[in-house]
């Protein structure tokens, strides 16, 4: 589905910039625990309020094309914009990990493991109906090796960032751990198995 310059605000993939931000939070953060270097937090901090800003924004660009399910159908059936919706998901499930992670300096650590709960809720819900609808209507339209492009990655990334946003939510539960290990472990298997096939596929292309 072409997309006009007048049309770049509808791109599938602005919610990148949630994902890009609200990583290099966590990244920072641990960063700042590892070395003891303790003028990192408040700069994590401020890019998880930063990640969280720019998806309250965007949710919006997202959320109403389901007004439009023609327009999404076909949006998610074209090879080069279908797999860019996912970083509606995982950037949703990224900012579960960075408010799990980071958030206790902002809220404390009981409402940061809520939102991060939340937040894992919500990205699954959303990676499982988007996966499902995208490999659906892939299959359908028969689509060729030539169309397979590095955006074919998102759609499996999408479940191996569902362990990073169980994670601090195994820690503060212990007596939960075990269920939620087990959960983190099949959403990692499923986003591995995806992976390498997405992959092969996309060398299959170059080679």
């Amino acid at each position: 589905m072409g997309r006009s310059a007048g049309s770049i605000h509808a791109h599938p993939a602005w919610f990148g910039s949630v994902m890009g931000t609200a990583a290099l939070s966590v990244v920072l953060f641990n960063e700042g625990q590892t070395c003891q270097a303790a003028w990192l937090d408040p700069i994590a901090a401020a890019l998880l309020i930063a990640a969280t800003g720019l998806a309250v924004a965007l949710v919006p660009r997202y959320a109403r094309r389901v007004f439009h399910p023609e327009a999404l159908r076909s949006e998610i059936a074209d090879p080069s914009t279908g797999p860019m919706l996912g970083t509606f998901p995982a950037g949703t499930l990224l900012l579960g990990v960075a408010w799990g992670v980071v958030g206790p300096l902002l809220v404390g650590t009981t409402i940061a493991l809520w939102l991060d709960a939340i937040l894992l809720i919500i990205g699954i819900m959303l990676a499982l109906a988007l996966s499902i609808t995208w490999v659906a209507l892939t299959i359908r339209a028969e689509v060729g090796l030539a169309s397979v492009n590095g955006g074919w990655l998102i759609p499996p990334l999408m479940n191996l960032l569902i362990p990073l946003a169980i994670a601090p939510l195994a820690f503060a539960n212990p007596g939960d751990a075990a269920v939620l290990l087990m959960i983190g472990l099949a959403f990692l298997g499923i986003g591995a198995f995806l992976f390498l096939a997405v992959f092969t596929l996309i060398f299959a292309r170059l080679a």
